[in-house]
């Protein structure tokens, strides 16, 4: 009887530390889910800022091809070319 009554008690016991186990588990998982949405969502941001940046490049880059071609033809517009 004794000993039955040493076996729950332990039992309860050990019910009562994985419990508290699984609450920790829980609480730390829900902490990395939020730290994990904070980051992706910094992610896309950073993406976002980056692919505005490439896009101003690439238009700047354009008009300065243009203006450069624009350049090149009007100094070959004077010139004659005999045939």
């Amino acid at each position: 009887m004794v000993d039955q009554v040493q076996y729950m008690e332990a039992s309860d016991t050990h019910m009562d530390w994985l419990l508290r186990c699984h609450t920790k588990q829980q609480q730390l998982v829900a902490r990395q889910q939020r730290v994990l949405e904070g980051l992706r969502a910094r992610l896309e941001r950073k993406i976002r800022e980056v692919e505005l940046a490439r896009d101003r490049d690439l238009e700047r880059l354009g008009r300065r091809v243009q203006v450069g071609r624009v350049r090149a033809v009007g100094r070959w517009a004077g010139v004659s070319v005999a045939c």
